[in-house]
C-alpha cells in the first residue's frame, strides 16, 4: 500500500515558525526550504534588536560614533561577527564608556517621551497605547510603568487618551519624575546591554554552514 505523504512548503514552514509552532525536521520538502526558514528566523531576531535601538534614538550613525568609529567601520565589524562592545574596544572605547554613551542618548529620548501626548489621527482617534509605547521602544516597560503610577494598564491608557502625558499622570499620582523615568530606564538599559554584547554570526561562517 502506498503511503500518502503531505508536502509542506517553505511558505507553510515560515507561517508555523511565525506563530511559534514547532515543525519537525521531516516536514521540510527540501533542505533549501529549511535553510530559508532558518535564515528568516535569524534575520527577524537580528532585526528585533536593531529596531528597538533605532526607536530609542540609537541609529547606526549614533552607535558608530559612540563606539569610536563610523558607519562603514560598524558594518564591517558586524559582518565579521563582532559585538558592539568588541567594535568599540578596537577603537579604544571601553564597554563602560560605550554603554554610558548609549544610555545617555536613550535616557534623553525617555525624558522627552514622558512629556509627549498621545498623537491623534486625522479621524480624531488615538493609536493603541501599547503600540504607541512599543513604537518608541518602551513597550515592554508599559505594565511596569502603570504599576509604578499605581494604575492598571487600562486606566493608564484611558488617561493618556484624555490628552495627559506620563509626566502629568505621575504628578497627579504623586510619583516623582525620577521614579517614573527610573522604571523605564531600567528596561531600556537592559535592552541596550543585551544588544551591545550580542555578537552576530560572521558572514563567512554563516555562508559555510549554509553550503555544507
Amino acid at each position: 500500500m502506498l503511503r500518502r505523504t503531505k508536502i509542506i512548503t517553505g511558505s507553510s514552514l515560515a507561517a508555523f515558525a511565525a506563530v511559534g509552532v514547532a515543525v519537525p525536521a521531516y516536514a521540510a520538502s527540501s533542505s533549501t526550504a529549511h535553510t530559508a526558514t532558518a535564515h528568516s528566523a535569524r534575520h527577524h531576531h537580528k532585526g528585533h534588536y536593531r529596531d528597538r535601538l533605532d526607536r530609542l534614538g540609537l541609529t547606526r550613525a549614533v552607535i558608530a560614533k559612540d563606539a569610536g568609529t563610523d558607519v562603514a567601520g560598524l558594518k564591517a565589524g558586524r559582518r565579521a561577527g563582532q559585538s558592539l562592545t568588541q567594535i568599540a574596544a578596537r577603537h579604544h572605547v571601553s564597554r563602560a564608556v560605550l554603554l554610558a554613551r548609549l544610555d545617555a542618548t536613550a535616557d534623553a529620548r525617555v525624558a522627552k517621551l514622558i512629556n509627549t501626548k498621545l498623537p491623534t489621527g486625522k479621524d480624531g482617534r488615538h493609536p493603541a497605547v501599547h503600540a504607541w509605547a512599543r513604537h518608541h521602544g518602551v513597550g515592554s516597560a508599559y505594565k511596569n510603568v502603570a504599576t509604578t503610577l499605581k494604575l492598571t494598564p487600562q486606566a493608564l491608557a484611558a488617561d493618556l487618551k484624555k490628552g495627559q502625558t506620563l509626566q502629568q499622570i505621575a504628578t497627579a499620582q504623586q510619583v516623582s519624575t525620577a521614579t517614573l523615568t527610573g522604571v523605564i530606564d531600567k528596561d531600556v538599559n537592559a535592552v541596550i546591554v543585551k544588544a551591545a554584547d550580542r555578537a552576530p554570526k560572521a558572514r563567512a561562517a554563516a555562508s559555510a554552514t549554509t553550503t555544507s
